[in-house]
């Protein structure tokens, strides 16, 4: 992951956004289950009838809010 920020224009980032960026997406992968529970109580359409890379940006936005609660709604979400 951590290449990847690199090589994808991660350097661009600060280190404690890298960080942030880091530990959401572990978050993400550890927790898919758990993330993918929650938002088939919230999405109105079956997971298979939500396009993947949408589905994958509703997963990073509830895991910030569920599973992140030091970080501010506020910046968790946007448009």
């Amino acid at each position: 992951l951590q290449e990847g920020l690199e090589r994808g224009g991660g350097a661009a980032l600060s280190p404690s956004d890298r960080g942030l960026a880091m530990e959401l997406s572990y978050s993400v992968v550890r927790r898919r289950a758990t993330l993918d529970a929650v938002l088939k109580h919230a999405v109105d359409r079956p997971q298979d009838q939500v396009e993947p890379e949408l589905w994958l940006m509703l997963r990073l936005g509830a895991a910030q809010l569920i599973l992140m609660p030091g970080l501010p709604p506020h910046a968790a979400v946007h448009e």
